[in-house]
């Protein structure tokens, strides 16, 4: 599993949370600091959803993948 990057908005560290959803696994992820966070959709397996969130919380404009 990747590693998260700090907060975009405040520069703190950030927490991750996979949890069993209605029909699949979601994920969320939120910063502790100024409790920017940000959910998943449902994926069908709780490792999907955990790369999509990371993938999207580390994603920084202006950077090239």
């Amino acid at each position: 599993m990747k590693e998260l990057k700090p907060c975009p908005f405040c520069g703190g560290e950030a927490f991750i949370e996979p949890y069993k959803a209605r029909k699949g696994y979601e994920a969320s992820i939120q910063c502790n600091s100024c409790l920017a966070g940000m959910s998943t959709i449902t994926y069908d397996d709780e490792k999907t959803a955990l790369k999509e969130v990371i993938e999207a919380w580390n994603r920084r404009a202006g950077e090239q993948e």
